[in-house]
């Protein structure tokens, strides 16, 4: 089981802007502070990422999600409140507190933010011991296949810290809807069939 203390010193290290490998319920990802400019940036070269491509993250509360999202509807905490925490990843309007430099690297200039609460412990201890939301972009070069190998991300990427899965991962990503409407829409369909959504959209 990862101890404590592996989480406690991987949330060091991204709250002192560096970039950690942690697995989520879907695949590894890459968690950075979501308000260091510096981080951000990092996760953009390292990844060889498009800088049009918009970055999501992961809360550890609704509370914390009210600190980055706008306009929370009634269909939106429907969805939180059947598929959090799970590998559902709502789309909502950054928040204008904060910095306009932060949204246009999390957003790509969209204005617009990918949340979710992880089921998985490790990933959910992690974002708590950090204390603000953690980006969750998946752990590979981009348009390359994701790795549910450690050791390939290791030698692919090298980052500053990596916690290991304890569990199987589900192997497809998190399914995304764009909650910003009155009435949302599936942007991409994953782990979280369309077939489960049916009553709430």
């Amino acid at each position: 089981m990862t101890s404590h203390s592996k989480i406690n010193q991987a949330a060091k290290i991204i709250q002192n802007h560096g970039i950690v490998c942690y697995p989520t319920e879907t695949l590894y990802a890459l968690g950075v502070l979501f308000d260091s400019e510096k981080a951000l940036k990092k996760i953009y070269t390292i990844k060889q990422r498009d800088p049009k491509k918009p970055i999501s993250l992961l809360v550890s509360s609704v509370e914390m999600l009210e600190d980055i999202a706008e306009g929370i509807n009634d269909t939106a905490q429907m969805l939180i409140n059947e598929f959090w925490p799970g590998p559902l990843t709502l789309v909502f309007k950054i928040s204008s507190k904060i910095s306009k430099n932060i949204r246009t690297l999390l957003t790509a200039g969209t204005n617009t933010i990918g949340v979710r609460i992880s089921s998985c412990a490790i990933a959910h201890e992690l974002v708590k011991e950090v204390g603000k939301p953690i980006t969750t972009t998946s752990a590979n070069i981009s348009g390359k296949k994701s790795s549910t190998d450690l050791s390939v991300i290791r030698k692919t990427l090298e980052l500053d810290y990596y916690l290991a899965a304890e569990k199987d991962f589900l192997k497809i990503p998190s399914t995304v809807i764009d909650v910003t409407q009155v009435n949302p829409k599936i942007i991409r369909e994953g782990a979280v069939t369309t077939e489960a959504l049916k009553a709430f959209l």
